[in-house]
Formats: C-alpha cells, structure tokens, sequence
C-alpha cells in the first residue's frame, strides 16, 4: 500500500494483502521553487484555501486582525485566494484587504510567485478527516519562498519543525494573533523559515528518494531494476482496485458520519455544497 499519509498507512495497510506500506511525498523539481524576493514595503499575508475553510480562519485568526493592526500599525497586508472569510474590521482601519477567486493551478503557481509574500496562514481542523489529509500547504508556501504558520495538528506535525520550517499555531484567537505578530515583527525568522522549508524540499521531495523508500520497505521492487517480472495477476490488480475504491468510500461515510454528528446536517449540506462548488471550478 503507497500512501502520502502515515496516519492513514498505519489505519489501512492491515487490509492489505501483505500488510505493509509506503509513505511516499510528491516530487518538487529545482525549476518549481522561487526564492522571496525582499523589498515589499508592507509584509504580505497570504490564505489560499477553498472556500469551505473560511470558518477555520474567522474562528482562529479573524480576531486578531484589529490587534495586529492596534499593536503593529498598518504594516501588513492580506490576501485571500479561493476563499472569503469576513474580518469584521472598523472602517478606520486601514489594512489593505484583496480578495482572489479560485483559479487553475498553473495560474495559481503563477500568482503565487508572483505575488511574493512574506507570511501564509493555515489554520486547519483536528478532526479525524483532516488529520488524513496532505501537507500541501507547507508544500506550496515553501515552493515560493513564504513563511508557514501552520495549525498544530497533523499532516503539518510530520513536516513542520517550529522555529525552524514553520510556525506550529495551536487553536484559538490568541495564539494566532502571537504567532503572527511574531512573524511580522522578525524578518530574520521569515527569511530562515524561507530557507529551511525550501532546502527540505530539495533534499526530500525527490523522485530519487521516493524511490529510495519504496525499495527499502518493499525489497522484491528491486526486480524490476534487475530486468525481472514480479507482475501481478489481471486477478490480483482487479481485487487490489475494488480494495482502495471500497477504502476510498468507506473514509468518505466515516468523515461524513463524524462531521454530522459534530456539526448538524445543515452544516454538512453546505460543507459538501461548498466541495461540489470548489471542485467545479478547480477541474
């Protein structure tokens, strides 16, 4: 079983034929991380996300906006990418605020690179679906040179080392508001975050490391290399798809199941109004 996420390798590799799997990343080539560029005047927060998240960042980081602005002064801007959360700020407040509707994902990249920003947020939930997830966000904030502040929560514990790839932001108004006022106020932490999280992606996110892990769990894969088959039966691949498809199914009702029970069926109807909406304009 090859999987990017160990949770759910440890939940699923038991119903696997030979209870084992991979933990594999995504590849990054050089050509695909840019440094930040100094010189923006302003520092330049940046969310991307769909638009189903934006009750994570009114919860956790809305509130803090209007103390940053009265503590720091108007040294900050926010952007928004796919998402709309409210901010709720006083008219004589004057953070600069942009909002960016979701787009495809090389003119995302583009935007992104382009738009050099100093500080990404992302706040996520703790529940058992999102701690299934990927660490993308850590990915693309590091492919461009931004600094991460992440929630504390898994996928971003298997990547993120606080103070030194990333900010690790426990839940709550208060903590965000003093991760990100020490974010903003230290420019040499951003740029070291910068570099760090950059450097991992090109000792890591490799295709020869992906290859180098799957060899090392999975020895017989080295018959290949050798010119040897070890093929598997039109049998044994058909059984193998009804295993993930049936896997795949079964987390999506768990999650479901979870969110409802949690959340109301109102807010699971617009949870999954908002994904249908999301992957309409995504794909």
């Amino acid at each position: 079983m090859e999987t990017c996420s160990p949770r759910i390798a440890e939940k699923y590799k038991g119903f696997t034929a030979g209870k084992r799997s991979v933990v594999t990343d995504t590849t990054i080539g050089d050509d695909e991380i840019f440094p930040h560029l100094p010189g923006n005047g302003k520092i330049k927060i940046v969310y991307a996300a769909g638009a189903s998240h934006k009750g994570l960042f009114e919860k956790n980081i809305s509130p803090a906006i209007s103390r940053l602005y009265s503590e720091l002064g108007d040294i900050f801007t926010l952007t928004f990418v796919g998402v709309h959360p409210e901010l709720s700020l006083d008219d004589r407040i004057p953070v600069q605020v942009e909002y960016v509707p979701i787009m495809q994902l090389e003119r995302y990249r583009e935007y992104m690179r382009q738009g050099n920003f100093d500080i990404g947020v992302a706040p996520l939930d703790s529940d058992e679906f999102s701690k299934c997830k990927y660490y993308n966000k850590f990915i693309e904030y590091s492919m461009f040179g931004i600094a991460g502040l992440y929630s504390d929560t898994e996928p971003y514990t298997y990547i993120v080392r606080d103070g030194e790839n990333g900010l690790l932001v426990k839940d709550g108004p208060d903590n965000w508001f003093d991760a990100l006022r020490k974010a903003i106020s230290d420019n040499e932490l951003r740029a070291g975050i910068a570099l760090r999280s950059q450097q991992l992606l090109k000792e890591r996110f490799t295709f020869e490391g992906n290859h180098e892990e799957i060899i090392r769990l999975i020895p017989e894969m080295r018959s290949y290399e050798s010119g040897k088959s070890v093929m598997a039966s039109p049998l044994q691949f058909f059984f193998a798809a009804m295993e993930y498809k049936i896997r795949r199914v079964l987390l999506y009702c768990a999650a479901t199941v979870e969110h409802l029970l949690a959340n109301g069926p109102e807010a699971l109807l617009k949870k999954i109004k908002d994904h249908i909406g999301y992957n309409r304009i995504y794909k």
